[in-house]
């Protein structure tokens, strides 16, 4: 006589559970690769950002260097000269402000040495 085995129902029981596992090890492969391609990307985004400042640093930099360049007083005085024919006025009066926000009049002028 041939013994009939019945076949346990675990398998079956077990079917939704290893299907649920499977799409949750799937999905959190694809969240593993998204999340890195993000960091890639920042990573990225951040050196470009790195070389923006330096090339700007450098850029002010010079900017700064030229603009004391070009503020020299002697160089000033020369171009007020030489190309608007300017000079030093001969008499001038200063006016003081008193700390009340008042002008005090001087009556005599003063005399500016060349």
């Amino acid at each position: 006589m041939s013994r009939s085995i019945a076949k346990p129902d675990r398998p079956r029981a077990l079917l939704p559970l290893i299907i649920l596992l499977s799409f949750t090890c799937v999905g959190s492969a694809v969240a593993v690769v998204e999340v890195e391609n993000q960091d890639r990307l920042a990573i990225a985004q951040l050196n470009h950002l790195h070389s923006q400042m330096d090339r700007l640093t450098m850029e002010q930099a010079q900017l700064e260097l030229e603009q004391a360049t070009l503020a020299r007083r002697g160089r000033v005085e020369r171009i007020a000269k030489q190309e608007f024919q300017m000079t030093e006025p001969e008499h001038y009066v200063i006016v003081p402000e008193d700390p009340s926000g008042r002008r005090l009049q001087i009556s005599a002028a003063r005399s500016a040495s060349p």
